[in-house]
């Protein structure tokens, strides 16, 4: 199911983002990472917005006429550029603990 959203322009930044996010996490110590539970809470969130959108988008793809095509990329593209400004407050805050 991950292979197909690796096509869309737009889904790469979204997962790189997250590797490296679960690399950097996985080094912070435990007990500091309370430091940025309200960074990670929000590129979660941010991620679980941005995958309602990409299966809106591609339920818009297979029924919809093309305006809601368009507005489900549109959406799509907003949801993406919130788990990119998320992911990279998460990022500054993790990398502030070292």
């Amino acid at each position: 199911m991950l292979r197909p959203a690796l096509r869309i322009r737009w889904a790469g930044p979204a997962v790189v983002l997250a590797l490296v996010a679960a690399a950097l996490a996985s080094r912070a110590a435990a007990p500091a990472m309370g430091d940025c539970s309200g960074a990670a809470a929000a590129f979660g969130s941010a991620a679980v917005a941005w995958y309602d959108r990409y299966r809106h988008y591609l339920d818009a793809i297979q029924n919809g006429p093309r305006d809601v095509v368009g507005d489900a990329a549109r959406r799509l593209t907003r949801a993406t550029d919130d788990v990119v400004r998320a992911g990279g407050g998460l990022l500054r805050c993790l990398a502030a603990l070292r």
